[in-house]
């Protein structure tokens, strides 16, 4: 009896493209099994370039209805990575409207604190694009909340001083029951002290704060 070996898939990665030279880094002996892409100009590009190559729609595109897959179907993408937000019952209509496109989606990770490629928060806490992979999940980060004023010269600072009891009412009262008890706060990561992002809160509460895993393994027979 024979013995199957497995087979390995190769990825190329390259985040930044030189649009004279795209052919750079990626030749035909390197025989990928598909590029990932998101940029339409860049995609338009590859497909001159690689027309025996598949080409993969990354979830970086925040594709989340069907029509949008059945457009990029009709620029030869052969297959999507949907955004993470969206709930079985839309991935199913999609999956109804376009039964000839090959679909991917996430069962396990963080969610973003927007649609999938437009999180800015990572960018504003630590200068990290996640679109060139250095996301470093600043909205899972363990945050220290402090209410704060702001002063005479219109910086924003702490109305008390920080202490864990005080941490814990702050929190407790305004981000986990959704009741502000204060227009503005501090956010800080404990590994990063000195270190304070001032949040400004809505009616409902800190929109920032709400992450959940993506859990949807135990729908994967689905």
């Amino acid at each position: 009896m024979p013995l199957r070996m497995p087979r390995y898939r190769l990825r190329v990665c390259n985040n930044e493209f030189d649009f004279n030279n795209l052919a750079i880094g990626i030749t035909e002996a390197l025989a990928p099994d598909a590029l990932i892409l998101s940029d339409p100009g860049v995609i338009f590009l590859l497909r001159q370039h690689f027309l025996d190559t598949e080409l993969h729609l990354s979830v970086q595109a925040n594709t989340l209805n069907w029509a949008a897959v059945q457009f990029w179907q009709g620029q030869g993408i052969r297959r999507v990575i949907l955004s993470c937000e969206l709930a079985l019952e839309e991935i199913e209509q999609i999956r109804a409207k376009v039964p000839a496109m090959e679909l991917e989606v996430f069962v396990h990770g963080a969610l973003c604190m927007a649609y999938s490629g437009r999180c800015l928060l990572s960018g504003y806490m630590d200068t990290c694009n996640l679109n060139q992979g250095t996301c470093t999940k600043a909205c899972r980060w363990v945050y220290q909340v402090t209410a704060a004023t702001e002063n005479a010269a219109g910086q924003f600072v702490p109305k008390v001083e920080t202490t864990s009891a005080n941490v814990a009412a702050i929190a407790g009262a305004s981000l986990h029951q959704s009741q502000p008890i204060n227009d503005i706060v501090l956010l800080a990561d404990p590994q990063k002290p000195g270190e304070l992002m001032p949040a400004f809160e809505a009616e409902h509460g800190t929109y920032i704060m709400n992450s959940k895993d993506l859990r949807v393994i135990q729908h994967v027979d689905r």
